[in-house]
């Protein structure tokens, strides 16, 4: 398995960061690759399903369903892509920490096993892996403006 990580401190508390993670239907403010995220079923938890179109590299764009297979409020989700071309397994793993006060720290990782074997490790580390890291850090930017924006 290939793993990209990052680690953020966020000035806000880790219940409203908590609701940021849980609002499936903005994950498409997270980057420009996603055109957008919807929930398929019940609201956000254990078992929970949504799809993303998304781009994978350049021209390509896919469509993938989600499903969150593990969810300890206020601490901990795992969302596993069930369907995703050139990836065998892909999980995104947030993890949170309460740093006291109007603090949190949030750790991000990637978690993903590429196809194709031997050539699938190859593009992996000659572009996959810099690609995921990119979008890693748009990711917790964007977590970031929406869980210490203003409400309103």
């Amino acid at each position: 398995m290939a793993e990209v990580r990052g680690r953020r401190r966020i000035h806000a508390s880790q219940r409203h960061i908590w609701k940021v993670l849980c609002d499936v239907e903005r994950f498409g403010d997270w980057g420009p690759w996603t055109a957008y995220s919807r929930r398929v079923d019940r609201p956000p938890g254990l078992g929970a399903a949504y799809d993303e179109r998304s781009r994978l590299l350049l021209p390509v764009r896919t469509e993938n369903r989600w499903r969150i297979i593990e969810f300890d409020p206020p601490r901990r989700q795992v969302h596993r892509v069930e369907s995703a071309p050139m990836i065998a397994v892909f999980d995104r793993v947030f993890e949170l920490r309460d740093e006291g006060g109007e603090a949190t720290t949030l750790t991000l990782t990637l978690e993903y096993a590429p196809v194709l074997g031997p050539v699938g490790r190859l593009l992996d580390r000659l572009a996959w892996r810099r690609v995921q890291s990119r979008r890693l850090d748009a990711i917790l930017d964007t977590i970031e403006r929406l869980a210490t924006q203003p409400a309103g």
